[in-house]
């Protein structure tokens, strides 16, 4: 299903009444439409009460919790795919880094479309495909990602990507200070606009219900450039950061 379609329902399913968005019956139906493991029901408050730890296990293939893909090649909508690309055009020769980059689509299609630039994708679950790719300017890295960040000398890139990873992780502030630490010039994240409901179609633990919700979290650091732009898109919110 395309990524903007998926965008649409999870915001019409964000904003129903909390008594329908919360029950069994939606979810149920949710389920049979998305093949859904039975286990995203009481996800959340299995994690909330410690009933789960370690979340890595939930994106491997082939256990009972795993979640299939509903957007198979990208979780990142198109308008936000056309503004990423204009950034990384509108720059000089860069380095950049994809900080879990999923299927390795993104850096596919910025590596096609950007030459004169270096990609690098970091990832724990990387498809084989992508395992063992050394293209003249695309490499990839599988491996834990909060391990492998902390290996990189600082301002190794010119730009960072971190997109729908920090709604995943236990410290995503832990993460923000990496992400800032080693990006030399911009620096770009994306995160949904999402309610913290009893019940989801993913297994996110962390929540920003609204723009300013994600501002205030990510502009907490000291190290925070004053120079930001962000962008709202069919309930994804995208920040990009600059240094000079």
């Amino acid at each position: 299903m395309h990524r903007n379609i998926v965008c649409r329902i999870r915001l019409l399913v964000d904003n129903l009444p909390i008594k329908i968005r919360n029950s069994r019956w939606l979810f149920e139906i949710a389920k049979i439409v998305f093949k859904l493991p039975k286990e995203l029901y009481t996800f959340r408050e299995d994690y909330k009460n410690g009933r789960i730890v370690n979340l890595d296990s939930l994106y491997l293939q082939g256990r009972k919790m795993e979640l299939k893909r509903i957007s198979k090649e990208t979780d990142i909508n198109s308008l936000h795919l056309d503004l990423i690309d204009k950034h990384i055009h509108a720059e000089r020769q860069s380095e950049i880094i994809d900080i879990a980059c999923g299927t390795g689509f993104l850096i596919q299609l910025l590596s096609e479309k950007n030459e004169h630039c270096q990609f690098l994708g970091i990832d724990f679950n990387l498809p084989d495909l992508y395992k063992k790719v050394k293209s003249k300017n695309t490499n990839y890295i599988a491996g834990d990602v909060n391990s492998e960040i902390r290996d990189i000398p600082e301002k190794s890139f010119d730009i960072v990507i971190c997109t729908h990873f920090l709604e995943h992780i236990k410290k995503p502030n832990e993460l923000i200070v990496e992400l800032r630490r080693i990006v030399r010039r911009k620096l770009i994240i994306i995160v949904p606009l999402e309610k913290p409901y009893k019940w989801g179609l993913n297994y996110h633990i962390n929540f920003f219900p609204t723009p300013k919700s994600f501002l205030d979290f990510v502009r907490s650091d000291d190290n925070a450039s004053i120079n930001y732009h962000s962008y709202e898109r069919l309930g994804d919110f995208m920040y990009v950061e600059k240094y000079f």
